[in-house]
């Protein structure tokens, strides 16, 4: 892209940005992903061609619709809700993408006049004779009859693409740490117990710092299902302080994952990754989900975050479920692999027949991918389909589809859902293929089994 090519791409995007700012609200995420957008292509075009001199030529999404539907293939392409222009279907991205490498200058120069041609025919009421017009001189008229058997050919090609599933839907991935916010901002008073009073399994789980929770669990009397009973003469260490029978301790008073903070609690609001564990069981294995605080991983920022060893006292495995707590500490639980934000998950959803996933299949078709969208629960994930986008949710819509694309989205078990669904992580790399093996620790696709 040259620096010419780039201002009049800046220019349009102005232009575009102030029609927006009168017909409709916009934000400041939008106005940041366009510009974001625009350096990306230019530093990814310029990355690759180093040594050729290669232009990139941007276009308004109105000349690309012309390119279309002059073309002819607006009509042809099916997506997951139908023939045309779909944005329910987040593929028709690729589809505009493909359109754009086939548009040289002078079918953009034919296709921008053509534009102009059919408002002034609109506004005046006259003749479609703009449908016509395939350019100014033999030149452009040249170009404009080579390119449109081009354009039925790619036709084909993009539809046999979207049939075989073959265009890829990615996400970034954050696998840093960060230095985000790490808990909530509302603070709250912390609950107080004595050391000698029956102190509750739960209780004990909500135990306000790692130390204290160690000495209360390693306590002669300690019991896993019914905690502590009254105990006058009971006295814990605390990093080297005693305490007595009489003297106070603190627990969190709510059972959602907290932190101390400022001489009260904050309810913990960000997970870094969660880890998928299999437990043998009588008939069947029993699939569990570990999910891994970042407050949990700061001691361990300089390691790798996915296969430190994440103890019984941290807040994440007191938020466990009680069986995988148990396997982890039996040594009886297999990790299988790691999960974040905006993953690719590949499942059979064949077995998942009833409910708000059977009436979104039933209307658009059973659903393969899926973005992973947050761990809703210590044994629940909360997805959405990955070719999906709830922009393009219309009125008639069945309620159970506008509740799985949009919100809350589909909330699957984790027991269920690797236990029947088969299910296969894809990582990708930049090029979209999926990634199976990697001699630099990147990121791999891997399956549950």
């Amino acid at each position: 892209m040259t620096s010419k090519d780039f201002k009049k791409f800046r220019k349009n995007v102005c232009d575009r940005l102030k029609r927006t700012v009168v017909d409709e609200p916009l934000d400041a995420r939008s106005m940041e992903s366009v510009a974001w957008m625009a350096n990306e292509l230019r530093g990814r075009v310029a990355q690759r061609f180093q040594e050729e001199n290669t232009v990139v030529n941007v276009y308004r999404g109105e000349l690309t619709a012309e390119a279309r539907r002059a073309a002819g293939i607006s009509d042809k392409l099916r997506f997951i809700d139908g023939t045309g222009k779909s944005r329910l279907d987040r593929r028709h991205h690729a589809v505009d993408a493909a359109v754009v490498a086939f548009t040289q200058n002078y079918v953009a120069e034919t296709l921008a006049i053509r534009s102009n041609k059919k408002r002034e025919a609109q506004l005046l009421q006259a003749a479609e004779q703009w449908k016509e017009f395939t350019g100014s001189d033999a030149e452009h008229r040249a170009a404009w009859n080579a390119w449109l058997p081009k354009m039925q050919k790619l036709a084909v090609l993009l539809q046999k693409a979207l049939d075989e599933d073959r265009i890829a839907v990615t996400s970034n991935l954050r696998l840093r740490l960060g230095n985000g916010r790490a808990h909530e901002d509302s603070i709250g008073e912390l609950k107080t117990i004595r050391v000698g009073d029956a102190i509750s399994v739960t209780d004990i789980d909500r135990a306000s710092s790692e130390a204290l929770w160690c000495a209360l669990t390693r306590e002669p009397d300690f019991d896993e299902n019914n905690g502590l009973p009254e105990n006058p003469d009971r006295r814990i260490r605390i990093h080297g302080t005693w305490y007595d029978a009489e003297d106070d301790i603190e627990v969190f008073p709510v059972g959602a994952g907290a932190i101390k903070v400022r001489g009260g609690y904050a309810e913990l609001s960000r997970f870094h990754h969660a880890r998928i564990y299999k437990i043998p069981g009588k008939k069947a294995p029993v699939y569990c989900m570990l999910r891994v605080y970042n407050a949990d991983l700061i001691r361990h920022r300089h390691e790798d975050l996915f296969s430190v060893e994440i103890k019984p006292q941290t807040m994440s495995v007191r938020q466990a479920e009680p069986k995988l707590r148990k396997a982890l500490a039996e040594n009886t639980a297999e990790y299988l692999g790691w999960l974040v934000t905006d993953d690719e998950l590949v499942i059979d959803t064949s077995n998942f027949n009833t409910g708000q996933i059977a009436e979104m299949q039933s209307e658009l078709g059973q659903v393969r991918r899926w973005r992973l969208d947050g761990f809703y629960s210590p044994s629940t994930l909360r997805l959405r389909p990955l070719q999906m986008s709830a922009e393009g949710l219309r009125e008639d819509t069945s309620i159970g589809a506008k509740k799985i694309i949009d919100r809350p989205g589909w909330l699957p078990a984790i027991n269920k859902l690797f236990g029947e669904g088969h299910v296969t992580v894809v990582r990708r790399d930049a090029l979209g293929r999926a990634r199976l093996t990697s001699n630099a620790h990147l990121p791999i696709s891997w399956k549950a089994e």
